[in-house]
């Protein structure tokens, strides 16, 4: 009887919270749920990230990441991602008051560029569960590299689901090492991300909101960069695929450098979209 019990109360927990659809879904576009895919699972993800508009002139850069993503074992996953990048300008300015033109690296103004990025490896590991335990739990690191540049990202995942709810809370820190001249050969990043996302019953749809604070130190001790963006974001799974959307509009930015905004380091809006399919 106690078994039954048991089976019961864990259908129960199940039909509450939705399960998600695939495994290795992603309700949200910059924020991680502390999630990862069983043992064996293999999935393949394409995100693009459009950043758009500067304080002048016509600025866009499209960021794209091709992902194959593993489960380990069933607390333990890894990725392993090709970025790339497109970027087009003409006169844009980035509004800082004595800054000049955005360039390339040969110096021109207006131009249009597609470039390999670099190569990344991320692994996740679990702790505790967002369902079983009181609050979920994982820790993330990413490795990233084109061969003369190198970044190491660490993050601490924390998420919950409640219901039809979940959410989300991504602490994250990075270290970039460089050897470009026109840029700082070092930095350290402090950033925040999170999100909340409501499953509609009975659809294949989530709706949420997102929220990101990105901090840049140059050299570890100059505080040049900041953001604060908030946005909308939207979750369609089907049986063979998924896809998610997030719209970051820049709101802030704290740092003494801008009046308002860091069209520096960051655009007036991004758009993230990312889709998986499992195998």
């Amino acid at each position: 009887m106690a078994q039954h019990r048991s089976l019961l109360a864990a259908g129960v927990v199940l039909l509450a919270v939705g399960a998600p659809v695939h495994a290795g879904e992603r309700l949200f576009g910059y924020s991680y749920e502390p999630t990862t895919m069983p043992a064996g699972a293999v999935e393949l993800e394409q995100t693009v990230t459009p950043r758009l508009g500067k304080a002048g002139g016509v600025f866009s850069e499209f960021d794209m990441r091709s992902e194959i993503e593993v489960g380990v074992l069933d607390y333990l996953q890894t990725s392993l991602y090709l970025n790339t990048d497109m970027t087009r300008a003409a006169d844009a300015r980035s509004g800082r008051h004595n800054a000049g033109f955005i360039t390339n690296d040969s110096g021109d103004q207006r131009f249009s560029d597609f470039s390999f990025d670099s190569i990344s490896n991320e692994w996740i590991l679990k702790f505790l569960d967002t369902v079983a335990d009181p609050i979920g739990l994982a820790a993330y690191v990413e490795l990233e590299t084109n061969g003369s540049e190198f970044e190491i990202e660490e993050k601490i995942l924390l998420g919950k689901v409640i219901g039809q709810f979940s959410i989300a809370v991504n602490l994250i820190f990075e270290q970039d090492f460089r050897a470009r001249e026109n840029e700082p050969n070092r930095a350290i990043h402090f950033n925040l991300a999170a999100g909340v996302a409501y499953r509609v019953p009975d659809t294949p749809l989530s709706i949420g909101l997102e929220f990101r604070q990105e901090n840049q130190l140059d050299f570890y001790t100059q505080y040049t960069h900041s953001v604060i963006s908030i946005g909308p974001n939207v979750h369609w799974a089907t049986e063979h695929w998924w896809a998610t959307i997030t719209v970051l509009p820049q709101i802030a930015s704290p740092t003494p450098s801008y009046k308002s905004f860091d069209y520096d380091g960051y655009e007036v809006i991004e758009i993230r979209l990312i889709v998986g399919v499992e195998f």
